[in-house]
């Protein structure tokens, strides 16, 4: 039933300046457009629960699905079990949902498989997978290696190889699961690589050599840390029996020196991996070549 003013109005006629009230129910069979004249008038619809279920923000230009203020220009909110699923015929789907758990700012994309496929201009580029038998969270698989992706600035991203040239602060986002390129141009300039605090995330770091330096590649903690192992070195000297050395750390070893002869870093390929196994503790082991008479690569430089 119509009330008010528009129920006087004639088929194809407009209603400039009326109140419309239907409270029967309302069966449209054309076409119908809604604020033809583009006023910034505000269109809403609401539901059992929810105020704003459907919000059309015209000053700004923006939907809003469950939401008042909308911030963009398709903005969802919902409870933390269902925000968004996405649904072919064939029954396969993704959802997207909060996590209930937490307060952190967390989102996630379920699918009914465990991989979450990518592609560009129809051809593939990478998915994220689910490690098998054991659920636990995998990295990104980038066209057809297992490199993980890393931001190496706002506009691209590394597959796995970072060159260090000059000093620089390690970070989990730019090197953590990387191999890093010990690399310094000239070899000829001290490089310094400064570790993050260990804390105890399983991050490990994995250093090269890409250039061989005679000027030293230094790798050091910060604070109290401490590094803890050992590294095995090739000499380039000594006879087969003695040729072959294992340097541990002691027990305030918090950094390592690659000097491109007795400490090691003689020949492209040299590494150190470091993990962060512990809150203040860094477990090391590598594999280097030295020259001359050999000396640890250990040192309590830094506390």
């Amino acid at each position: 039933m119509l009330v008010g003013l528009a129920a006087q109005q004639s088929v194809g006629g407009t209603v400039e300046s009326a109140e419309l009230n239907l409270t029967d129910g309302m069966d449209v069979e054309g076409a119908v457009t809604f604020n033809d004249s583009g006023a910034d008038v505000d269109f809403r619809i609401e539901s059992d629960d929810a105020t704003h279920m459907l919000f059309i923000d015209a000053g700004n230009d923006r939907v809003g699905i469950n939401e008042s203020s909308p911030d963009m220009r398709l903005h969802i909110t919902g409870a933390d079990e269902n925000i968004l699923k996405l649904e072919e015929t064939g029954g396969k789907y993704a959802l997207f949902d909060g996590n209930s758990i937490t307060t952190s700012a967390e989102l996630y994309l379920t699918c009914t498989t465990d991989q979450i496929f990518f592609k560009t201009a129809g051809k593939f580029a990478g998915r994220a997978s689910v490690l098998s038998g054991n659920g636990n969270y995998a990295g990104f698989r980038v066209g057809d290696t297992n490199a993980p992706i890393t931001m190496v600035d706002t506009t691209s991203f590394s597959t796995g190889l970072v060159t260090l040239a000059i000093d620089v602060s390690i970070t989990p986002a730019l090197h953590a699961g990387c191999t890093n390129l010990l690399g310094e141009v000239g070899g000829n300039a001290s490089l310094t690589a400064t570790l993050p605090a260990a804390t105890g995330t399983g991050h490990k770091y994995k250093f090269v050599v890409s250039v061989v330096n005679s000027s030293n590649y230094v790798i050091q903690v910060v604070g109290d840390d401490i590094m803890q192992g050992h590294i095995v070195t090739d000499s380039t000297g000594d006879a087969a029996a003695a040729e072959v050395i294992n340097w541990k750390t002691a027990s305030d070893s918090d950094t390592m020196t690659f000097n491109a002869t007795t400490s090691g870093g003689v020949q492209i390929g040299d590494w150190i991996e470091l993990t962060d196994i512990a809150s203040n503790t860094w477990m090391v082991y590598g594999y280097t070549t030295t020259s001359g008479t050999e000396v640890t690569p250990f040192s309590a430089a830094v506390s």
